[in-house]
């Protein structure tokens, strides 16, 4: 599962070196007499940084359906030890409010950790009592 946090660093670190390369190729660029040595320097650099962001962006997309379901896993555990920890309870609530979204899957994912028909108010926007909610089947 390591591969698609490696292809979320390779894009991010070529886009971190993608500014100061850019510049450098604008500071380049003022100067009428370039080096061939330089414009040389600068094209094999921007194709590397290219071929790293594709790269990145390819292994993230192969990898789709792997972070789909490590993702949903973590938030499975968060499901469980959501009423063991405020922590946890506070992370998950942020998460569905953000997301307006319903556990890792879908709201089934709750049924074995609370009452039957009835969720977290993170779960459900506008119908919500203080601590949970039904949603309607």
């Amino acid at each position: 599962h390591y591969t698609y946090f490696f292809s979320a660093y390779v894009i991010i670190l070529t886009s971190v070196l993608s500014l100061p390369l850019s510049i450098f190729g604008v500071l380049v660029s003022i100067r009428h007499r370039v080096p061939a040595v330089l414009t040389t320097l600068y094209i094999g650099l921007l194709c590397i940084l290219f071929i790293g962001q594709m790269t990145g962006s390819c292994l993230g997309f192969l990898n789709y359906g792997t972070l789909r379901e490590y993702v949903g896993q973590n938030f499975q555990d968060s499901i469980v030890n959501y009423n063991t920890s405020n922590l946890t309870k506070e992370s998950v609530d942020a998460t569905q409010s953000g997301l307006q979204c319903c556990g890792g899957f879908n709201f089934t994912d709750w049924n074995a950790y609370i009452p039957p028909s009835s969720f977290p108010a993170s779960c459900c926007h506008g119908n919500a009592t203080n601590t949970t909610c039904t949603l309607p089947r």
